[in-house]
């Protein structure tokens, strides 16, 4: 979500338009982008067919997330570990 391990929230009025935006990511778009960042940031690294999988199960999971924020008017919080 972000470079510099920031923690950061949205307030519940901007979920339904972050979820938007997250409901127009296909896995090939998000499989692509991932490929892409890594190319750029560590090119000796190329991620497997398990590793994309993965990622986009967890932009459903995501997605689901968002979709529990909206129906119960929640904001979400991103902190870093």
């Amino acid at each position: 979500m972000d470079n510099m391990n920031e923690n950061f929230a949205f307030k519940s009025e901007m979920i339904p338009d972050l979820l938007k935006i997250v409901n127009q990511l296909t896995d090939s778009k998000i499989k692509s982008s991932y490929c892409e960042w890594f190319s750029v940031n560590y090119p000796e690294h190329t991620p497997c067919d398990i590793e994309l999988s993965e990622l986009c199960a967890d932009f459903v999971t995501f997605r689901n997330g968002l979709k529990h924020a909206v129906q119960n008017k929640l904001g979400i919080m991103w902190v870093a570990c």
